[in-house]
Formats: C-alpha cells, structure tokens, sequence
C-alpha cells in the first residue's frame, strides 16, 4: 500500500470505528466509516472515498457527490502509482486503500506536513480499512454477477416458454394472454398492450389491451388511424421504433 509508520498505541475513538468495520457490509457503509476514521484526526480537514477508478466505469464516492474532475484525475494518479500522492500545494493527499481494486482516500489538510503526519500516523488503521472495503467490494460484484445471472436465466426460461406458445394449437387471445403473464414474471406488466401496425394505411388494431384503469380497448377492436393517438407512448413507439422506459416524468423527457 506504500505506507508506512511507527507503531503507536491506538486511540479509543479509533478503536470504536475499527470496530463499526465489523458491521458494514456495503462499500458505502465501509467507505464511510473509512471517511470518519479519518475526520477523527486534528490535521484532516475533509475526506471522501473513491473507487471504481477506471476509466470505463461509472466512478463512486462516499460521501455521495459530484466528483471534480481534477480530484478524480488526482485519485487515478495515486491509484497508478499505489503510493501516497500530494498535491503541489502540499493541501491535498491521495492515499490508495489497497492494490487490487483502486480505491482512494482524499484528503484536504493545512498543508504538507499535516498530511505527512497523518499517513504515517495511520498506516496500520488504513490497512486494516482498506482489506474490509476490499473484500465490501468482492462481495457487490458477486451480489451484481449473481444478479445479472438470475435475470439471464429468468429471461431464457420466458422466450422458451414463448416460444412453446407461439408453437402450440391455442387460439391467438389465449396465447397473447399467456405472453402477458410471462412478460409479469420478468417485469411490471399490470397493463399490457399488442397493436398491429399498418403502415401504409397508417392505422393499428389493438390485438390484446388490459389497462387497470380503462378496460375497454381503443377502437373496440377495429382498425383505428393513427392520427387520434398522436404524441401518445403507442404513437411514439411505433414512430421512432425505440424503447421507452422510466416514470412519467421521464418518459416526458424521452
């Protein structure tokens, strides 16, 4: 990790939030820990965690803020290094947490000596916190790897079944209303919609409709323009050919 120190007796405060480490779980919950252990010291002025350095992922900070783009350039300079880094004005510290998954601790202190002290007083408490953000982090990747497997495995066992329907002797609404639950058991499908799209007449034909709040289908089944549907989510499907996905607020924007 680079760094180094005397061994000095361990403060009360400190040994308490070594302690907390035991009980957090989540990267952000180790990471914060790590932020107080650091604030507990006279020459820390501010602190934030930072992981998931590399270029190609969305970086994350404890606490939870928008993240400088100097202060993230600084904290993969320290990360490439696996060293203690300060700033040329001697106010700013970068100090890695541990090799295998770069982490940062940042650090503002009055200047270079408070942040010498501080890595070399700390040395053996960062060790200690830097192995349990570590292993915090193994273990949200496996929870996300074993996640997106599920997800996998749900959505193979779902087109198998649909494809089964689709295969089948049933008539047409029994096996739409079969797609409708299967799309239930991936997502939320409580109100559920298959048009036919004529595009040269520029018409559609709803072949299936539920809606929780309005259960009769628009155009009671018969083929309908286009027209009277303008700027709805159907219009907009069916006109730009993409998915949409999010709350009102953000379908509004899309």
């Amino acid at each position: 990790m680079g760094l180094t120190g005397a061994t000095t007796a361990i403060p009360a405060q400190q040994l308490e939030l070594l302690d907390c480490l035991a009980d957090a779980t989540t990267p952000h919950e180790v990471a914060s820990v790590i932020v107080r252990l650091a604030q507990a010291e006279p020459t820390c002025k501010a602190a934030r965690v930072l992981w998931a350095l590399d270029a190609m992922q969305d970086t994350e900070s404890e606490p939870v803020s928008r993240i400088d783009p100097a202060d993230l350039a600084f904290a993969r300079y320290a990360a490439n290094q696996a060293l203690p880094m300060f700033s040329a004005d001697g106010r700013q510290v970068a100090i890695p947490l541990f090799r295998t998954r770069p982490a940062i601790l940042l650090l503002a202190t009055d200047g270079l000596p408070d942040g010498q002290r501080f890595v070399d007083g700390m040395s053996a408490q960062l060790k200690v916190a830097g192995h349990h953000l570590s292993r915090a982090l193994e273990l949200s990747e496996l929870r996300t790897s074993l996640q997106r497997l599920e997800r996998s495995e749900r959505l193979q066992s779902a087109l198998f079944a649909i494809s089964d329907l689709a295969g089948s002797d049933r008539d047409m609404p029994d096996v739409l209303r079969g797609i409708h639950a299967i799309v239930g058991t991936l997502m939320y499908a409580e109100n559920f919609f298959i048009v036919l799209h004529d595009a040269e007449r520029d018409s559609l034909r709803f072949l299936y409709y539920v809606d929780a709040e309005d259960p009769l289908p628009p155009g009671d089944n018969l083929e309908i323009p286009m027209h009277p549907l303008e700027r709805s989510l159907t219009w907009y499907l069916l006109r730009d050919a993409k998915p949409l996905m999010g709350n009102t607020p953000e379908l509004i924007t899309q």
